[in-house]
């Protein structure tokens, strides 16, 4: 039978600025593509929301509004951070919406055909589902909006207007925004905003340059309806969730290409929580959003994860509690899937990513000395190191006090793709490869910069295949037993399949995963250092580990002496 050996020791030797995001079909940025203004206004409403938290107010009586109705709302000028008043008229009644149009756009930018293809859109059928409209998929996947809402009315208001902003160089202009302002009464005490409030469930679509009768706009409707939405839910959500949800209500309404990525992947050095409003910073927040929708429980998950109290971080480890898995877990199968992309827990299937676009740092040549590129690894976000193909290989990670890291290496031999996790206080040995990939996160802790020694293993002779392969799944019982610093835990496996192996306590807490990866046929031996997931040592005790492989399920006992 084949031996694989995954050796590790008790040693760990591996010591743009935008202030939007985009919607839409394109993936390159081209002059005229839309960009939303929502996470400008929220960062203006932060205050108002911490202090008023969400409005508590009497429900109204609505106004039966009529199409050739006139008002004069509210919007924001994005030129020069101001508000400014747009007459407009009701051009038409939908089910679910209103739409007025900005009277000075009517019939030079926006015309009774661009208003009804997005009344239908929006009310009946939309490119994903030509018998449900963007407000019942949206409604399906993020929850309700606030009905019947600060106003009383159950149909939301859409305003069609020129959005007043400084178009960037690229020729990238707003296309829509929610505003939140909206939703709180214009006699708000010690609110000098609040004067500005229409009073009323609404979000803004631009008119020019952005054609009304194009998917594109579409799209608009779908992501800023979610913000409504989530802002309902949630007022104090992250922005790199919100977005990411946006993203994600474009996708499922239909409005969003097959392919993307292209400028998160090529620069994956972008940490996945903080929002600044690149490129980047859009296609992986929703990116990560479809990652969960997919592998953990569909729009009902992200519904779910909107209604969450708690925000970022947070919020996603709660909802995935009863999953089985948490935010760290799911952070480290997801950078594993942006560059496999090859099915399974590694991989989507709702849409194309480009991976060749990832960049990869290439040790050529051993022993070799790698530092932490400048200016430094972002928190949650990765870096992919390729390493030369040698009989063996030990890598060494240091790094600074008070920096966590999370480490994975993905293993390519005879087609069979393995990936191996361990800690980040120690050293790792393999052989028997044919390509090796080091994927280094760093989660947490102050930015020291870390080092990472490689080193061929001497003498090191690789174990001879035997054809006959095991003919049930197995688990050995670990050597030595009792053990002070190291143990090798041996299981067999019959034929391909996902398979966990876990370390528990004596209280029956998880400290350590082992293995979580897809693994071929043949006999596998792993290492454990007696330390947690977070690299620290363990007490004196009796521990249990845990194999799951395709059905099968076996606990051992084992002993750790200090």
């Amino acid at each position: 039978m084949r031996n694989k050996t995954l050796r590790l020791s008790a040693l760990l030797v591996c010591g743009m600025l935008v202030l939007s995001e985009t919607y839409g079909e394109t993936t390159e940025p081209s002059r005229g593509w839309p960009i939303s203004g929502t996470p400008v206004l929220q960062d203006r409403m932060r205050g108002l929301v911490e202090f008023y938290e969400k409005p508590t107010l009497p429900q109204k009586k609505p106004i039966e509004w009529k199409v050739g109705q006139k008002d004069t709302l509210w919007a924001f000028d994005f030129s020069n951070s101001s508000h400014y008043q747009v007459p407009a008229t009701c051009r038409a009644v939908g089910q679910y919406c209103y739409i007025l149009v900005e009277d000075s756009a009517w019939t030079d930018w926006v015309d009774s055909v661009g208003v009804a293809g997005l009344v239908k859109a929006f009310d009946q059928s939309c490119k994903a589902d030509p018998h449900k409209g963007i407000y019942q998929m949206d409604v399906e996947t993020f929850g309700n909006p606030p009905d019947p809402g600060v106003d009383g009315d159950p149909r939301i208001f859409i305003l069609l207007l020129d959005i007043r902003d400084d178009c960037r160089e690229d020729g990238t202009c707003f296309g829509g925004y929610f505003y939140s302002l909206n939703e709180y009464e214009p006699s708000t005490p010690d609110c000098r905003d609040c004067q500005y409030s229409n009073l009323r469930e609404m979000f803004y679509v631009d008119c020019n340059p952005l054609d009304v009768k194009t998917e594109t706009a579409k799209g608009v409707l779908a992501h800023e309806f979610q913000h409504l939405i989530h802002w309902g839910k949630d007022p104090w959500e992250k922005k790199w969730v919100n977005e990411g949800c946006s993203g994600y209500a474009e996708y499922v309404c239909g409005y969003r290409s097959r392919r993307v990525g292209d400028h998160f992947l090529a620069n994956p050095n972008n940490s996945l929580i903080d929002w600044i409003g690149t490129f980047a910073d859009y296609e992986q927040t929703f990116m990560f959003i479809a990652y969960l929708a997919e592998h953990y429980g569909g729009r009902q998950t992200i519904k779910e994860l909107v209604a969450e109290g708690r925000s970022g971080i947070a919020g996603v480890n709660e909802v995935l509690k009863t999953k089985g898995t948490d935010f760290t877990s799911l952070f480290a199968d997801w950078v594993i899937a942006n560059y496999l992309d090859n099915g399974g827990v590694y991989g989507y299937r709702m849409f194309d990513v480009p991976t060749y676009k990832i960049p990869t740092t290439k040790i050529t040549s051993l022993p070799d000395t790698l530092q932490e590129p400048k200016p430094g690894l972002e928190s949650w976000a990765a870096q992919y190191i390729e390493l030369p193909t040698v009989a063996g290989i030990e890598m060494e990670f240091r790094k600074g006090v008070g920096s966590n890291f999370l480490l994975q290496v993905i293993k390519k031999v005879k087609g069979q793709t393995s990936v191996i996790d361990f800690s980040s206080t120690g050293s790792l040995s393999i052989s028997g490869y044919d390509t090796l990939t080091l994927v280094v996160v760093r989660t947490a802790g102050l930015p020291y910069p870390y080092q990472c020694v490689f080193n061929e293993l001497p003498n090191w002779v690789e174990l001879a295949e035997i054809e006959t392969l095991p003919g049930k799944f197995l688990l050995g019982q670990n050597f030595p037993n009792p053990f002070n610093a190291t143990t090798t835990i041996t299981f067999s496996l019959p034929a391909a399949t996902s398979v966990t192996l876990d370390i528990f306590n004596s209280s029956g807490q998880r400290v350590r995963r082992l293995v979580s990866t897809e693994l071929g046929p043949g006999q596998w031996t792993v290492g454990w250092d007696g330390r947690d997931d977070q690299g620290r040592d363990l007490a004196s005790g009796t521990y249990f580990y845990r194999l799951q492989a395709g059905g099968y399920t076996q606990t051992r006992q084992m002993i750790l002496l200090k």
